[in-house]
């Protein structure tokens, strides 16, 4: 063992994967010449450490100030996901894949929707009842918690 925590080799892990998958993303966005990541405002490896501070305990920072922590975080779990959906439909073989199919394969299959998973019992536990809100609710959706 390195020493690391359970929480910090996942966000080591879950870092990797999403650069494994950049440059699938790069290329559906350069072949669909747009993308629907950045609401966040928040580049990828800013999402992910936005993410991993709910990981850490406690509230984080906002990175933004023109709206509240819990719609910064919402919107960082929908680019994140909308991240790893245009990556994965860049693959080969990938065009005809269904939305169902899509989401069968980040919700059971990527460390990302772990992380998500764990963000959602982190805001769940908070003492900010936004935050409360946001895990109920917006960061894994009620059919994948099943």
């Amino acid at each position: 063992m390195d020493g690391a925590s359970e929480t910090e080799r996942l966000c080591r892990t879950f870092k990797a994967e999403v650069t494994s998958i950049r440059p699938w993303y790069d290329r559906a966005k350069k072949e669909r010449g747009r993308t629907i990541v950045g609401v966040s405002k928040l580049n990828t490896e800013a999402i992910v450490e936005f993410l991993w501070s709910f990981l850490e305990g406690g509230v984080p920072p906002n990175p933004r100030q023109d709206v509240s922590l819990s719609f910064e975080l919402r919107y960082a779990a929908d680019d994140l996901k909308a991240y790893y959906y245009e990556a994965i439909t860049a693959l080969p073989g990938a065009d005809g894949m269904t939305t169902g199919a899509l989401d069968k394969w980040f919700w059971q299959d990527t460390l990302a929707s772990k992380v998500l998973r764990r963000v959602r019992e982190a805001c769940l536990k908070s003492e900010d009842e936004t935050l409360r809100n946001a895990g109920g609710r917006q960061i894994v959706p009620a059919r994948m918690l099943r």
